[in-house]
C-alpha cells in the first residue's frame, strides 16, 4: 500500500511523495532506540509503514474532499 501511494504521488509530481524521505530520520532514530532483536525491528518497520500510509490516505481524502467544492 505504501509503495502504491508513493508511486501515485510521484506520478502526480506532488511533494507528498517526499513524506517517507522526511520520516526516514525518525525511522533510523527509532531503530537505534528499540532493542536490536528481529521483533523490535519488525515493530519499528510496521509503525513506520503505518504512519506513512495513514498520512498518504489522509492527504488523499483531503484532496478528494476539497475537489468536490471546486
Amino acid at each position: 500500500m505504501m509503495v502504491f501511494m508513493n508511486y501515485y504521488y510521484l506520478a502526480k509530481k506532488s511533494k507528498t511523495a517526499l513524506i517517507p524521505i522526511v520520516l526516514t530520520p525518525v525511522y533510523i532514530l527509532a531503530l537505534a532506540l528499540y532493542p536490536t532483536n528481529i521483533s523490535g525491528v519488525m515493530y519499528v518497520s510496521t509503525i513506520f509503514t503505518y504512519v506513512n500510509v495513514t498520512i498518504f490516505i489522509l492527504i488523499f481524502f483531503k484532496n478528494r474532499f476539497l475537489s468536490l467544492f471546486e
